[in-house]
């Protein structure tokens, strides 16, 4: 009954009491390392006050507690609510982090009322990733010295202390569940890529769009047409969406040929979805015409649910292409090797003729143009293992701050990723990447119009039954002579 009582009151006192106290200057402290950059001093500081707090706690608790009970003399039953409240954070930690798919978001948002008296901590760590691991370290750290300070007042008081074979039990189950927790962490390191940042430079899907919006007081890099366009739309104006590689396309011909917008309206009836959004936004009846590339299966899958049917029309062509950093020895690549490369079968640029580093593949989200070109020119029907993913701080978001997702192709030496051709050279300019030629041939305009590039294809203006008149208009217009050199001066090569 004793220990029973000593246990108990030992570990909520451990596992409650203290972190609750600890609470408001923990958060003091988390403070002047955030606005401050001070993490060293801040560190420092906070050790010492937790040992110097500590110990006076244990002294005080002891003291009141002895007049009550008796401290056990054995050492397994002294430190054993010690060691189960440090394991029971551990185990939290391992159970959650494993459900949540080894991501800092999930397990953060899961793990939080796990581990209430550390909530105000820990609702705070959740607003900056790199301070998520402190959601377990710091539990285990206020224990262990909790623990280190209950034996310095025991010793100072003269506890008598026996049984320390039986101790070692505690410790060494301790350690495998860190061993654990290590493993963990390592396999996520293979799923997951922590980007620097202002380190590499990206080529991502999430470009600004701003510098080509088609009224805006800033210089634009929107083309202007020269001359007066043989259309001129000035009601009923058709929507027009796409994707974001298609943006300065279709931007451009929606200033050229409607009369009557301006910064404000034309955003109604120009606009950037991309890929997904667009081709959702079409099938539901939003928009009348989308520029994109091919649809996915779920795409087509989702028309076919929705009764509607997608029409095709070729408005220009495009390359599929593949990035590496400017630094990287290798200049070209077959179709296998690529296969290859994105099924882990070659995973060291070595073996191709690079440098002797791991090869970083990156993906593009499911769904978007890219990952469904990739899919069906490149892969065709071969199984992409699951992309690497990176979270970022979302200061916005409401309990955990933080956003998961495919990660963007970050441009260290020893990447590869792919996009479209106008998309990695002209919207992404000074990224310092290079396009590797595939099957020996380079992804040049000329090489895209004769056919001898392998993964050059179309892109299409999509309609499904809009009944607006406009749009047959539009679509004429756009493969005329006078549409194709103007998508031409856009930066994308005509059909004919």
């Amino acid at each position: 009954m004793k220990n029973r009582f000593y246990f108990i009151e030992t570990l909520v006192v451990t596992s409650v009491l203290i972190p609750a106290l600890l609470n408001v200057p923990s958060l003091f402290l988390f403070g002047f390392v955030f606005f401050y950059e001070s993490g060293g001093i801040a560190l420092g500081l906070a050790i010492f006050l937790l040992f110097f707090c500590l110990y006076f706690f244990w002294d005080f608790f002891i003291k009141v507690f002895i007049n009550t009970e008796k401290i056990p003399e054995s050492a397994f039953k002294r430190y054993l609510p010690f060691a189960v409240a440090i394991s029971y954070h551990i185990m939290t930690w391992i159970i959650v982090f494993m459900v949540s798919n080894y991501s800092y978001v999930y397990t953060s948002r899961n793990i939080l009322f796990l581990l209430f008296p550390y909530i105000l901590i820990n609702v705070m760590y959740t607003r900056i990733i790199e301070y998520i691991p402190l959601m377990l370290i710091l539990p285990c750290i206020v224990n262990l010295a909790s623990a280190i300070m209950f034996t310095v007042v025991c010793i100072k008081q003269k506890r008598k202390l026996t049984n320390f074979k039986g101790i070692l039990i505690l410790p060494s189950v301790i350690l495998i569940l860190v061993g654990v927790v290590f493993v963990q962490f390592y396999y996520r390191s293979t799923i997951y890529i922590t980007i620097p940042h202002g380190t590499y430079s990206t080529v991502i899907d999430d470009i600004e769009l701003e510098d080509y919006l088609p009224y805006t007081n800033k210089k634009s890099r929107l083309e202007t047409f020269n001359g007066t366009p043989n259309l001129v739309i000035s009601s009923d104006y058709p929507k027009l969406d796409g994707a974001t590689a298609l943006y300065p396309v279709y931007a451009a011909i929606g200033k050229a040929i409607y009369e009557g917008l301006g910064v404000n309206s034309i955003e109604y009836f120009v606009m950037c979805s991309k890929t997904i959004g667009a081709y959702e936004k079409l099938i539901n009846g939003e928009v009348d015409i989308i520029f994109v590339a091919q649809p996915s299966k779920q795409q087509e899958e989702m028309a076919k649910e929705k009764g509607v049917e997608l029409n095709f029309t070729p408005i220009a062509r495009e390359a599929f292409v593949f990035i590496v950093n400017t630094s990287n020895p290798v200049e070209n690549l077959t179709i296998k090797q690529i296969q290859d490369i994105y099924t882990k079968k070659i995973k060291n640029w070595k073996i191709i003729g690079g440098n002797d580093e791991k090869i970083m593949a990156f993906q593009r989200p499911e769904n978007s143009g890219s990952q469904t070109a990739m899919l069906a020119t490149v892969m065709k029907g071969k199984t992409l293992p699951k992309p690497v993913r990176a979270e970022y701080s979302a200061m916005e978001e409401m309990m955990g701050g933080l956003i998961t997702r495919v990660a963007d192709y970050v441009n260290y030496p020893a990447s590869i990723g792919y996009s479209f051709r106008f998309f990695a050279t002209e919207m992404n300019k000074g990224a310092n990447i290079k396009l590797l030629a595939i099957e020996g041939i380079l992804p040049t305009p000329e090489n895209i119009a004769n056919g001898t590039y392998p993964l050059a294809g179309d892109v299409y203006a999509v309609t499904a039954g809009t009944k607006n008149k406009n749009v047959e208009l539009l679509l004429e217009w756009i493969l005329s002579e006078q549409g194709q050199n103007f998508i031409e001066q856009c930066g994308y090569v005509k059909i004919k």
